[in-house]
Order: structure tokens, then sequence, then C-alpha cells
């Protein structure tokens, strides 16, 4: 057993490695088809190469899904001291400069005594998620606060926004796989 869970995890990151490595060369030529490198483009045809980049954006989140499914499947769970507020603010720039087209205010208001934390390092894509999903549900500008307190010996972190928020039928499947609030099924962990 042992040995097939090594081979397949090697097959899937070859795998990955292959597709990654294809659709990083593919995009380089569009994104210079799109910038006029070849020649003017209809806007059709920049359309086309706008839609087929965002088809692309979509593959890397699903290897990058597959890769979390992985380890979320691991038997051993890598718990590490976590500096939270960086960690926090990361998330934030990576929020930002995706939706650069977006007027995004991420405040983040933590008690002073929370520095680091142990956590597992996709605790970073969680945050993510709930940024991308705050700034996808709302009209700008976007206002999300990040506050967090120490309770006992966990730290609490809430985050809200001034979205829409999420109706209370949808409130049961948050937290499983490939579920979204809206009417469609989900493609990834969402908040798994």
């Amino acid at each position: 057993r042992i040995s097939l869970e090594r081979n397949l995890e090697l097959m899937g990151s070859l795998l990955s490695h292959d597709v990654r490595t294809y659709d990083k060369a593919i995009t380089d030529n569009l994104v210079m088809l799109k910038m006029g490198v070849y020649g003017d483009l209809a806007e059709k045809q920049l359309n086309v190469i706008s839609r087929t980049l965002d088809q692309s954006k979509q593959l890397n989140e699903m290897l990058s899904n597959a890769r979390k499914i992985l380890q979320t499947w691991e038997s051993t769970t890598s718990l590490d001291t976590i500096e939270i507020v960086p960690m926090i603010k990361w998330s934030a720039d990576l929020i930002r400069s995706s939706h650069n087209d977006r007027d995004i205010q991420i405040d983040i208001l933590l008690d002073k005594d929370i520095d680091f934390i142990y956590a597992d390092i996709l605790l970073r894509d969680v945050f993510l998620n709930l940024f991308d999903n705050s700034v996808k549900y709302s009209e700008d500008p976007v206002k999300i606060e990040v506050t967090g307190h120490k309770e006992d010996d966990r730290v609490i972190i809430d985050i809200s926004d001034h979205g829409k928020g999420i109706p209370d039928d949808k409130k049961d499947i948050l937290f499983s796989k490939f579920e979204s609030s809206r009417s469609e099924t989900g493609s990834g962990l969402g908040l798994y």
C-alpha cells in the first residue's frame, strides 16, 4: 500500500508539473498575442484570448485544489509556528492584486498580544478564500475587517464584510467539498 501511495504521489507530481509547464507556455503566448506582439487583433479575438487566460487560471486552481486534497488525505498534519499578521497581510495583498480593478480595503485589527499561532500553512488558503468570496459578493468599495483575540489557549479570528451575505438555506453546506453558496456546484475545496 505504501508503494502504491508513493507511486500515485510521484505520478501526480509529474503530471502536475508537466501540465503547469505546458500551461505556462500557452499562457505566455496568449499574453504576447493580447499585447499585440504579433500584430493587432480584433476585439472579438482579444475576448477569446481573455476567456482562455481565465480558463488557464481555473486549471491552475484545479491543480492546486488537487494538491490540497492529497495533503488532507495524508495521515499527518503539519502544524508550524506561524506569524499570523504577515500571513493575513500576504493574503490581503494577493487578493488586492488579483482584483486590481476593484476598490478593496482590508483592515487587520488583531489584539496586540497575537503574533504567533500554531497552525497548518494551508490556513493561508482559508484567508485567501474568505477574502476572495468577500470581493466576489460585495459591491465597491469592498471593506473587509479582520479582528482577533485570545480566548484561553486559542486565537479567535473573525472576518466580516458588508456583502449581501449567505442565504440561510446555504449555510449548512459551506464547509463541504465542491459546494458553493451560489446555485451551481463549486469547483474546489471552498471552506472545507
